[in-house]
């Protein structure tokens, strides 16, 4: 019983981070919401221990397995109802549970603590409980202490272990807690059927057991919510999240993980301009465009625009989900079909943790992940990581990044000007973000020159479709363009004080949801 209750304990922490994750968001605030309500309700349950235990008389053994047993069956039961109804909070098929906060975010942690306290109160009870009753009972109290923290640790260790690496996976957030509450409940009946007399007792057990194989066929199977105008065609579950790969009534293609969606909608005009835009510039600001590097690869349009210059001898491309790597054939019609080129890698994996460790340098490094208040692409938009892009960066190399958010543009204008000589900006999607161009080494407007001879039939072809016959001269045109954004940017950096975005003091993962112009 103490390894059942240390494997629930830590099983359903991880599942009710994924849950926590879907309720308030992919913030840093879900999780430490999840570990303050997850603790406290640990520390309250310790608490409450003692005294259930004089209360229920808890100084034999037979008596201890059977309380803990009906906790277990509690605990089972609470999880049945709470994780039901956390899943129609994020569905938005009405609120559960009475709010009377105004702001949405606070709204959403309270109904995690009215959703989560219960269950995780009931099984903070079971361990303490489990150790009071032996130090009462045992003629070696600390040695009998020692084996329980011992077998609980092991069992604390293997739910988590199992929850995130087993059952979310294979079965999913919700498969996984059906296993572990299967668990509780099968453990429970079996304590309470195989115990001699307290026929009540066994009736509730088997009362259990039938309830549980109910609850099986109502209980939810899938996290995937689709919005008004979506249709579902793929989705999956995996250590990063539910994603979704759905079309919209416009006909576009939309990528969304745990709900919130990663890039602009495939087949929006703006789309294409902004990450075609982000690779055209680049390219032809650098001194020398020979080696690339693609931080985030989405439906990759950068990185296949890329591929459409000559002058370009290596692609390395790098997507952190696997759902959104695996894909690629299906945005070929945007991208440029670009995986069949052999002078492209697309690397599954991290590409912070890519840029710190590598030897290699780059003539350009593209960077496009989703946004800086996120916990693990905020990781991409710090004073230490531009500062590790710039020494990757060949002499007259070029890093380029999309910047957004009313409140994180003028930070993170100041973080390149703080690593940066040289710095541009293009608005992209209608204005409500802008691609930066940053220089490795200080260039003077007389100096900073566009490489129109690296265009060749493919690159005018695409350049062509995008600003049409005169692509040329609006290429100028944007150029001019950047001066002027530049200055209004620099304005409002110049206004804005406080901390940079840095790793050690991520500023803008702290700060409430962004709003989009």
């Amino acid at each position: 019983m103490a390894f059942v209750g240390g494997f629930a304990a830590l099983g359903y922490e991880v599942l009710w981070g994924r849950l926590a994750r879907f309720l308030i968001g992919e913030r840093t605030i879900a999780t430490a919401s999840l570990l303050f309500i997850f603790i406290a309700c640990l520390g309250l349950g310790a608490w409450i221990a003692p005294v259930l235990g004089k209360k229920l008389k808890t100084n034999t053994p037979t008596r201890t397995r059977t309380v803990i047993a009906v906790l277990f069956l509690v605990t089972a039961a609470f999880h049945l109802t709470c994780v039901s109804a956390c899943y129609r909070n994020i569905r938005n098929e009405g609120v559960v549970f009475s709010e009377t906060l105004e702001n949405e975010l606070p709204a959403r942690i309270q109904n995690l603590w009215l959703l989560m306290a219960p269950p995780v109160l009931v099984l903070g009870i079971v361990f303490p409980l489990l150790a009071w009753s032996a130090g009462e009972t045992e003629s070696h109290p600390g040695r009998t202490v020692g084996d329980l923290y011992m077998i609980n640790t092991i069992g604390a260790s293997a739910g988590a272990v199992v929850a995130t690496f087993a059952f979310s996976p294979k079965w999913n957030t919700a498969g996984g807690f059906l296993a572990v509450t299967g668990m509780l409940t099968v453990v429970a009946a079996a304590v309470l059927i195989l115990q001699r007399g307290n026929r009540p007792l066994k009736v509730l057990a088997v009362a259990a057991l039938v309830v549980f194989g109910f609850a099986y066929l109502w209980f939810p199977r899938s996290l995937v919510v689709l919005r008004n105008d979506e249709q579902l065609l793929e989705s999956n579950e995996d250590e990063y999240g539910v994603q979704v790969l759905v079309t919209t009534t416009d006909g576009n293609l939309r990528l969304r993980n745990n709900r919130r969606q990663l890039v602009r909608d495939l087949g929006d005009p703006a789309t294409s301009q902004a990450q075609q835009m982000a690779a055209h510039l680049a390219i032809l600001l650098a001194d020398q465009c020979r080696d690339v590097l693609n931080i985030g690869t989405g439906y990759g349009i950068t990185a296949g625009t890329i591929t459409l210059y000559e002058d370009v001898q290596v692609v390395e491309t790098i997507e952190l989900l696997p759902f959104v790597a695996d894909r690629q054939a299906r945005f070929a019609d945007y991208n440029f079909n670009y995986l069949q080129d052999p002078r492209v890698t697309l690397i599954r994996g991290d590409g912070y943790h890519k840029l710190m460790t590598t030897s290699s340098t780059y003539d350009v490094i593209s960077v496009n992940v989703l946004d800086p208040h996120l916990p693990g692409s905020s990781a991409l938009y710090t004073v230490d990581f531009w500062r590790t892009a710039r020494r990757r960066l060949n002499r007259g190399g070029v890093l380029t990044q999309l910047i957004w958010g009313d409140d994180a543009v003028p930070v993170l204008v100041r973080g390149l000007q703080s690593v940066f000589p040289t710095v541009r900006y293009y608005p992209a999607y209608g204005g409500s973000a802008y691609n930066a161009i940053a220089f490795r080494d200080l260039v003077a407007d007389a100096d900073m020159r566009l490489h129109l001879d690296r265009v060749g039939h493919r690159s005018e072809d695409a350049l062509t479709k995008l600003l049409g016959t005169q692509w040329s001269e609006k290429l100028r045109g944007v150029l001019l363009q950047t001066s002027y954004e530049t200055e209004y940017l620099d304005r409002r950096a110049a206004k804005n004080v406080g901390r940079l975005h840095t790793r050690n003091f991520p500023v803008l993962e702290y700060r409430g949801p962004p709003r989009r112009k």
